[in-house]
């Protein structure tokens, strides 16, 4: 496998989306995660020091140095990528300046991951914005995942040369759809407004979302794309975005009013 330039076309096709061309395998990466959603990262494999790939999380003390060439101070809470018991990257958020892929790279190790939206948590303590971090904070869609690696796999073979290795899979499968209950009723009672039975369902179908029941009760199959739907109030904010919240009724809040009475120490300042 040869690091270079990329070819004009994915060039362009970055550029014109707002990303900066580094390399052919960076680009590659870059473009897989424009494509299908899914942020990827590269390492330098021979630049792992124990040539494996563990998850941990960071030890009180331990610094990296990440790829804008910054010192970062990693506190207990956050999840990192190690191998060989040295933190290569920051989980979610960037990876370490000595595992970088550069132009002598003549191997390379592709990480495609699922990781918790709280690592927004992680970017936001060390100041890092970046493009694999936004999308994590939003969700990615855990059947992609195996799809956008091999995608990047072939390209880099295709445009870098070289041979694709093993693949190896880790952590549970976050695939599978769920099923949420929900009840136009609170859905209402939630949003102050009175969308229809009819209405709700239609939304959430053109969301992809399958809805079944009968009446008040209905049973709402979140595809693994959607990791943001997790509770029936998540489902009632799609129904309310959809619907327009500027279309629905302002209301000021219900409550019992009582009199209001002086405290003790209140009452003696009063007569003082």
């Amino acid at each position: 496998m040869q690091v270079g330039r990329s070819p004009l076309w994915l060039q362009l096709r970055l550029l014109a989306c707002g990303m900066r061309p580094v390399n052919n395998i960076v680009d590659i990466a870059n473009l897989v995660m424009l494509e299908w959603g899914q942020p990827l990262h590269t390492f330098d494999a021979d630049k792992l020091p124990g040539h494996e790939i563990t998850v941990r999380q960071a030890r009180a003390g331990e610094t990296m140095i990440t790829l804008d060439n910054k010192e970062r101070q990693l506190e207990p809470s956050m999840m990192l990528i190690t191998s060989g018991g040295r933190p290569v990257t920051i989980a979610g958020v960037m990876g370490s300046l000595d595992s970088e892929v550069d132009a002598n790279t003549t191997n390379i190790f592709l990480e495609s991951a699922v990781f918790d939206a709280s690592l927004r948590l992680t970017a936001k303590a060390l100041g890092i914005s970046s493009e694999a971090g936004s999308r994590f904070e939003k969700g990615v869609d855990p059947a992609v995942t195996a799809i956008a690696s091999q995608r990047a796999a072939n390209l880099i073979r295709e445009l870098a040369g070289g041979e694709i290795g093993a693949i190896t899979s880790a952590g549970t499968d976050r695939t599978a759809a769920w099923s949420i209950p929900v009840s136009i009723a609170k859905i209402n009672g939630l949003l102050g407004a009175d969308i229809p039975r009819e209405q709700a369902v239609s939304f959430l179908s053109n969301l992809g979302l399958k809805v079944e029941g009968e009446g008040d009760s209905l049973m709402v199959h979140v595809p693994g794309r959607r990791q943001d739907l997790l509770s029936w109030q998540d489902i009632a904010e799609e129904v309310g975005r959809l619907y327009g919240f500027d279309q629905i009724p302002v209301s000021l809040p219900k409550g019992a009013l009582t009199l209001g009475m002086r405290k003790k120490s209140q009452s003696l300042e009063w007569q003082g």
